[in-house]
């Protein structure tokens, strides 16, 4: 399959190569449009290109031109454009007798197949008898040959209409993905036209965009529940406090007992009045700087309950719902 695959893109690449033979005036016509298709594919402008392949077809009809046509249709993602190019470059190629270029396009078809998107639009029975009947995809008529079978089509937004004498009209709408996306529209029964005539047009969009699904809603928090984190806030920082007191004074204290002992101040037999000054005020430094870290570790605890307690009643959810025709409200909390 691999290298039939690379046969048939050779084949296609060398049609897109081979200059067209110019003759009468439709036939220069074809050969430049055909040329400057081929440099736009060449610079990458495929959405460019493929209208210069279709006007050098319309020009002078050729196989090499089809399959140069089907080969950037795919290549630009148009799928099922590209699939009908296919199969109609392999007829002409048959006609005109070049057999490697029928058995390329014919290959390129029968892989297309597998990838190109699908609609089907159901008629029920009823609405097919309608006299006057008309369907309409993207303003063309359908013929009834196409009602309830998978049309090939290209991706995107495709507008559908229906329309009988005496009749309401009905119009809708149908997204398809580029590639292997198969939709259904079950079209409805038309019903009898107004006094004003049919003038409202059942507009329906089968497949709707998708929209990003909501942020969930914030968990239930009552006042004593953030009165709870306020506190716990504010001890924790007393409690940093606290330990910056117990720090400083601490500092202090080993600083004014160093003084004591300077310059003979205090000995082993006892100090004088400076040091025994120094020695005081050393030990009252000390008591403060305990004191603080006994009240920092206090409030230290004391905010970590509260932010536990917090979080828990945080945890309370609120739920609504309907029970006997009448509205009710629950609470629910996890620990």
């Amino acid at each position: 399959m691999a290298l039939r695959n690379r046969a048939a893109i050779w084949v296609i690449a060398t049609s897109l190569s081979l200059p067209r033979l110019a003759g009468a005036q439709d036939a220069a016509k074809a050969d430049a449009t055909f040329q400057a298709g081929h440099e736009l594919m060449k610079d990458g402008k495929l959405a460019e290109a493929c209208p210069k392949f279709e006007e050098s077809q319309r020009a002078e009809p050729a196989a090499g031109t089809l399959l140069a046509l089907a080969y950037c249709q795919e290549r630009v993602g148009l799928l099922a454009s590209s699939l009908s190019s296919y199969l109609a470059a392999a007829d002409l190629a048959a006609k005109e007798g070049q057999a490697e270029r029928q058995k390329a396009a014919a290959e390129r078809a029968a892989l297309l197949q597998k990838r190109v998107s699908t609609l089907t639009i159901l008629v029920p029975a009823e609405l097919s008898k309608q006299a006057g009947l008309k369907i309409k995809r993207d303003g063309m008529e359908l013929d009834r040959t196409s009602y309830n079978v998978g049309v090939p089509l290209d991706g995107g937004t495709h507008a559908i209409e229906v329309t009988a004498p005496g009749r309401e009209r009905w119009a809708g709408v149908v997204t398809l993905q580029a590639e292997a996306d198969q939709k259904t529209l079950q079209l409805p029964e038309l019903e009898p036209e107004g006094p004003n005539g049919g003038t409202n047009a059942d507009v329906r969009l089968l497949t709707p965009p998708r929209r990003p699904s909501a942020p969930p809603a914030p968990p239930f928090e009552s006042a004593s529940t953030r009165r709870m984190r306020q506190a716990s806030v504010g001890l924790g920082l007393a409690s940093v406090v606290g330990v910056g007191i117990g720090v400083t004074f601490g500092l202090a204290a080993k600083s004014r007992n160093d003084a004591s002992n300077r310059d003979g101040h205090c000995d082993s037999a006892g100090c004088d009045a400076y040091g025994a000054e120094r020695r005081q005020s050393a030990l009252d430094a000390a008591q403060v700087a305990t004191w603080s870290f006994v009240a920092a570790g206090a409030l230290g605890a004391t905010a970590i309950i509260l932010y536990f307690k917090a979080d828990s009643a945080a945890s309370t959810q609120l739920a609504t719902s309907i029970s006997g025709g009448s509205p009710r409200v629950t609470l629910s909390r996890s620990f």
